[in-house]
């Protein structure tokens, strides 16, 4: 067995962060003041909110906007390829979802396909930013506010990202962050939500109030996870928990009943205190996609969605488009083999999401562009952990398929 093993996507906590997170916890000042001020500054946003995950965060937000629309708005439009947990959260705020096809080039909607939408029906649209790699929100701006709906910015894997200038997460009427494992700001799990909308703003108030916080007892169990993320997400651990199936690293899992609760006080404090090396950590994660995109595109074999070489996105992960389905399994193979775990994401498009079919506002199913990154798509990590050797262990892999 291979004990050196790079996970595919996470962002260092150290254990002086873990320890300032304690101490903070017992001050006697309200825990979210710290973390609220900072992610205000970062974004430009007025009002944000902490919940206990990001499809919690996109529950209430739906929730939010749908009390304050028209009644016959009860559609939400997403991307036929993007997170599972996007379309469950749609279902738990109780709406129909409207897929669009996507262009495997960027990820972003297919914008002949999105402009043929009755926007009569639809509260909201969800531009998703898969891997850090940000939407057209010029054109998607321009769309929404034909169909007069709402426009949502799912910056749950583009935090610390920008579109000309403003901060991902508030390139719409509002928009959300996830803290989850291997995003850029992590507390384990969690979610925020921004937005500079009064209106909604005010729906959020009350919603997210009568949600229930978190125990002493759900603290110490998150804090515990926090600590052993710190520890097993570094190469030389990586492989112990990877080699134990029951906690299902990597899987992809269609749940609408997940529990919804505010993030616990341990969790803001641990967000405030790790706030401060995000910065340092978006810069290496765009060198290391910089480097390693340049290298993999040399190979004349792959291609790479939303690849800029004067800008280079900061990519949460590195998504590359193989040949086929074939090469992308011999890829993901050949990459185990010399310790880099290479993910294939989201293993349908969301019309093929079992159980999903009651939720849909169509049966449409063709969806060409989704499905070809169903078939194409594997990504790789771009985190700080990344090791020269590990470039050139990537490189040599691919360079074989």
């Amino acid at each position: 067995m291979n004990h050196y093993l790079v996970a595919p996507a996470g962002t260092p906590i150290v254990f002086g962060e873990l320890v300032k997170t304690l101490y903070d916890r017992f001050k006697s000042e309200s825990h979210a003041i710290s973390l609220s001020k900072k992610i205000q500054s970062f974004t430009g946003s007025r009002h944000c909110y902490f919940l206990n995950s990001g499809r919690t965060a996109q529950t209430v937000l739906l929730s939010a906007m749908r009390s304050i629309a028209d009644d016959n708005r009860k559609e939400v439009i997403l991307p036929a390829y993007t997170c599972y947990s996007v379309a469950a959260a749609t279902v738990r705020a109780g709406l129909k979802i409207r897929l669009v096809d996507v262009d495997p080039a960027n990820f972003d909607f297919d914008f002949e396909d999105l402009g043929n939408v009755d926007g009569g029906r639809v509260l909201a649209a969800l531009g998703c930013n898969l891997f850090g790699v940000l939407n057209d929100w010029d054109r998607l701006n321009e769309i929404a506010q034909l169909g007069q709906y709402f426009l949502v910015d799912d910056g749950a894997q583009s935090f610390g990202a920008s579109y000309k200038g403003r901060a991902s997460g508030t390139l719409g009427t509002a928009g959300f962050y996830s803290l989850g494992r291997g995003k850029a700001l992590t507390t384990y799990n969690g979610g925020i939500l921004v937005t500079n909308n009064k209106e909604i703003a005010s729906q959020l108030d009350e919603i997210v109030s009568n949600l229930p916080a978190a125990g002493l007892l759900q603290e110490s169990v998150v804090y515990v996870k926090m600590m052993m993320y710190s520890m097993f997400i570094r190469p030389s651990l990586y492989w112990i928990p990877a080699s134990l199936p029951f906690l299902g690293l990597g899987e992809t899992l269609y749940e609408d009943d997940f529990g919804m609760s505010r993030l616990s006080s341990v969790q803001t404090v641990a967000g405030s205190v790790i706030f401060e090396s995000i910065l340092y950590f978006h810069t290496l994660r765009a060198e290391n996609a910089m480097e390693l995109a340049s290298e993999v595109l040399d190979l004349g074999k792959f291609e790479i969605p939303g690849w800029d070489a004067k800008n280079c996105p900061p990519y949460l992960r590195l998504p590359v488009l193989a040949p086929d389905r074939d090469s992308r399994e011999r890829a993901i193979e050949e990459l185990r083999s010399v310790g880099i775990v290479a993910t294939r994401m989201y293993p349908s498009t969301v019309r093929d999401i079992p159980g999903i079919e009651p939720h849909l506002a169509s049966n449409r199913s063709d969806f060409p562009g989704a499905r070809q990154l169903v078939d194409r798509l594997f990504t790789l990590p771009t985190h700080p952990y990344l090791t020269e050797q590990d470039f050139d262990n990537i490189v040599a892999g691919l360079r074989r398929i």
